[in-house]
């Protein structure tokens, strides 16, 4: 089959479906799963996809059509300037909370050595950036959930290399827990 009739049909699919952004999340899907940029996508739409893509990305589309979200099925969704780990379990990653990181970011820059905590952190994308942006803050990440506490260690080892902020599986209403952490400057 044809990338673009291939594409046409998984399109078809989303928006009969009710899918809202039908037409962007086809190509996602595609492009993400086929391992192909938007270019090659729009280029070459006499491209052939193979039995074993058209499942792939038949397999997501199904998986979409249940509920699932977009960024669950592909894995992973920007946040800042990286491409964070997510899946079930965990918050995705939203535009509005980049906002937060650089307001923190500014703030930050102000203060001596702060330390900063990122409560309920998820897949670590505010902590992280917020690591990577001020490499001289200490920054505490806590999660509770072990589900989450996995996304968040990948992409602790993903982005932080030996810059590491402190990973801590607690629970963020048992203060008991914290009583060897420093004061924070910000929260």
């Amino acid at each position: 089959m044809k990338l673009r009739d291939f594409y046409k049909d998984c399109l078809n699919e989303l928006a009969d479906s009710g899918v809202e952004n039908y037409e962007a999340e086809t190509r996602f899907l595609i492009t993400e799963l086929l391992g192909i940029s938007n270019t090659e996508f729009f280029l070459n739409p006499d491209r052939e996809v193979s039995e074993k893509e058209n499942l792939l990305v038949s397999d997501a589309v199904s998986r979409r059509l249940s509920g699932e979200p977009l960024q669950y099925i592909l894995g992973s969704w920007d946040f800042f300037d990286n491409s964070f780990a997510v899946g079930k379990g965990v918050l995705i990653p939203r535009p509005e909370t980049e906002l937060l990181c650089r307001k923190v970011i500014d703030t930050a820059k102000n203060i001596s050595k702060p330390v900063i905590y990122d409560l309920c952190s998820g897949s670590g994308c505010i902590g992280i950036t917020i690591k990577k942006h001020l490499p001289d803050a200490e920054v505490y990440m806590v999660e509770k959930s072990g589900e989450a506490l996995i996304y968040l260690k990948k992409n602790v080892s993903k982005f932080c290399g030996d810059n590491l902020p402190v990973v801590i599986q607690g629970d963020v209403l048992n203060f008991d827990e914290f009583t060897s952490c420093p004061e924070a400057d910000i929260i």
